[in-house]
């Protein structure tokens, strides 16, 4: 994933975390709170959900799943919008990262 559109959208992965931890810090007093005090769910997934992403990763490397034979191929290839649409899962979880609406049930 070497292409700038790839490193657009992950470099956006990286800033919907740094958004997520930063939502984290102020909005914690704002989520309802259950009978101990605790916060019942989470705004957005955790970001350590991120470690899911790794092992896939990890698991795509293991094969041997890398460069030019990723999964998914390449999308524009030649073009000024080539990417691996690989990526994506990046960028879907980075918005999940950062959704309001989309709750997490905490343990």
């Amino acid at each position: 994933m070497r292409t700038p559109l790839d490193h657009f959208l992950l470099t956006s992965f990286a800033l919907c975390g740094l958004l997520r931890l930063a939502r984290f810090n102020i909005t914690t007093d704002s989520v309802p709170k259950d009978a101990n005090g605790k916060a019942k769910y989470f705004e957005g997934l955790p970001t350590p959900t991120s470690l899911g992403i790794v092992s896939l990763i990890s698991f795509w490397v293991s094969k041997g799943w890398i460069h030019d034979q990723l999964p998914f191929g390449v999308f524009a290839e030649g073009s000024i919008f080539e990417f691996h649409p690989a990526a994506l899962i990046f960028v879907a979880h980075g918005c999940l990262m950062i959704s309001k609406t989309f709750h997490v049930p905490k343990p």
